[in-house]
């Protein structure tokens, strides 16, 4: 059923960072079908992090809750985006939000995010953003 999707991405690697435990065993299930690597922070402080201490270069995306505790994905974004690293620059941030108003969905742009994909997530969201992102 999913032969086209299995393993098409073993080669990349996702961040996907959400303050919900079911949300981010529900990406991560969702994404393991494309046999991609799959990293999970709890909060935007926790994902800065890890993202700092990855190699250069080693995150292909990162998925980004914009509600959470501790650090807000806007906020995060900026810290990322902040690093001095190349990968931090260019590194596609899509976020991953109930935000419906225009205002709100500006200010994600305004943070550095490259896209923005509404919850709840589904298989086709998730695929999209990445035909998008890791064409080939």
């Amino acid at each position: 059923k999913d032969n086209g999707k299995e393993k098409l991405y073993s080669d990349k690697h996702i961040l996907v960072v959400e303050d919900s435990e079911k949300n981010r065993k529900f990406a991560r299930e969702l994404l393991q079908k494309t046999g991609a690597g799959i990293d999970t922070a709890g909060n935007g402080q926790e994902a800065v992090k890890m993202f700092s201490d990855s190699e250069e270069g080693y995150y292909d995306l990162v998925l980004m809750d914009i509600q959470m505790p501790v650090m807000d994905g806007n906020e995060a974004t900026k810290k990322i985006r902040a690093l001095e690293r190349k990968d931090a620059k260019v590194v596609p941030i899509v976020a991953m939000t109930t935000y419906l108003f225009a205002e709100d969905i500006r200010s994600l742009f305004r943070a550095g995010m490259d896209m923005h994909i509404a919850k709840p997530l589904s298989d086709q969201k998730l695929t999209d953003v990445m035909k998008k992102y890791f064409t080939r």
